[in-house]
């Protein structure tokens, strides 16, 4: 019993830490020249959502609150798309965001996500407030 605490400690610690230590990683003071990272493409946004989406129902089956691990996972994915391609997005072309902004992005594509992949995970609540969204994105994008 106490080595499986102990195991759980070291993971729960390691999980936490590691958004935080991969943002320094990748932090734009470590690339030489700034002007050389590519903007997000599509695929590199799935590629983080999977990955923010995977953290949050990982954390969630460890027993941290919803609200901790989607705050930990949004900030990790903000700090990757700083880092690795200054803020800027493919379909927005030289647009550079700003750390709110892409906060705002990064919880509506990790929430909705952590909903598909873990939905046993995500309190009812939040899955109520994600089906309401999906829904008005669907209207919105149907009067286009």
């Amino acid at each position: 019993m106490r080595k499986s605490l102990s195991l759980f400690r070291r993971v729960t610690y390691s999980l936490i830490l590691f958004p935080f230590a991969l943002g320094t990683l990748i932090s734009p003071s470590f690339g030489k020249d700034e002007s050389k990272k590519s903007p997000a493409s599509q695929e590199d946004l799935v590629l983080y959502e999977g990955i923010g989406a995977t953290y949050i129902c990982f954390a969630r089956k460890l027993d941290i609150e919803f609200q901790k691990a989607s705050v930990v996972a949004a900030v990790t994915y903000v700090n990757v798309i700083e880092g690795k391609h200054d803020g800027k997005i493919k379909v927005a072309g030289d647009r550079k965001f700003t750390r709110k902004e892409l906060l705002t992005a990064a919880e509506a594509q990790l929430v909705p996500a952590a909903v598909r992949y873990c939905p046993d995970e995500v309190p009812d609540k939040v899955k109520k407030q994600v089906k309401k969204y999906l829904k008005k994105v669907k209207e919105a994008s149907k009067k286009k």
